[in-house]
């Protein structure tokens, strides 16, 4: 539980998340961090792709660096890696790349995933689906509070809090108050809903201020 705390709270989206596959967190050690194209650091793809099962480090290395540098023309890829891949470390980075571009919402075969057998799988998936922002992925993420452990639990109550929405913050406040409920939950439940206020207060703080205008005079 104390690996997952410091996933979480850091807000660390690029983090391994807990039970993760130490192999990414070796590779990410020996990557440039500098922002370069996998091409450009000495890495070169055999296609368009990288493998769909990660054996060797040359392996583990094009997958990280192919997930953490994609953009909008590699979701495709992405797409086929993350839904194809029997490997969770490649399926999983190609989760955590696409939640980065929010290109998850509604697709309702990544939401299967959610019940997918490989926790680091579900994990992703919730994490991914937290940046969304969607409401449809909140709907499918509150039943999650009932039936996962705590690999998984504190994961949907960030994801909820960064969502948002009155059926999420009602939930998270049930949390936070029930002292039935585990301290590590109830931390994370109190943290969701102050990232809920200071949001809200951000939208209050720059909604435009209507000002008289003398007669005559438009916008």
């Amino acid at each position: 539980a104390a690996v997952t705390v410091v996933f979480c709270l850091t807000g660390d989206v690029d983090a391994e998340p807990p039970g993760g596959d130490s192999p990414v967190r070796e590779a990410a050690a020996e990557t440039p961090k500098d922002g370069a194209r996998a091409g450009e650091a000495g890495w070169v793809f055999d296609g368009d792709m990288p493998p769909m099962k990660a054996t060797t480090p040359e392996e583990v290395r094009e997958v990280y660096l192919f997930a953490r540098d994609a953009d909008s023309d590699d979701i495709p890829a992405l797409r086929t890696m993350a839904l194809k891949s029997e490997d969770p470390l490649v399926a999983g980075n190609a989760i955590k790349a696409l939640g980065r571009m929010n290109a998850l919402s509604g697709d309702k075969e990544f939401f299967a995933l959610l019940d997918d057998k490989r926790p680091r799988i579900r994990q992703e998936m919730v994490t991914a689906l937290g940046l969304s922002g969607d409401s449809a992925a909140a709907e499918k993420l509150l039943p999650l509070l009932e039936s996962s452990g705590p690999d998984l639990r504190p994961l949907v109550i960030q994801a909820l809090g960064r969502i948002g929405g009155k059926p999420a913050k009602e939930r998270l406040e049930i949390i936070a108050r029930n002292e039935n409920e585990s301290p590590t939950d109830r931390v994370f439940a109190r943290t969701a809903l102050d990232v809920l206020g200071s949001a809200k207060r951000r939208i209050t703080a720059v909604k435009p201020v209507e000002r008289p205008r003398p007669d005559g005079v438009t916008r």
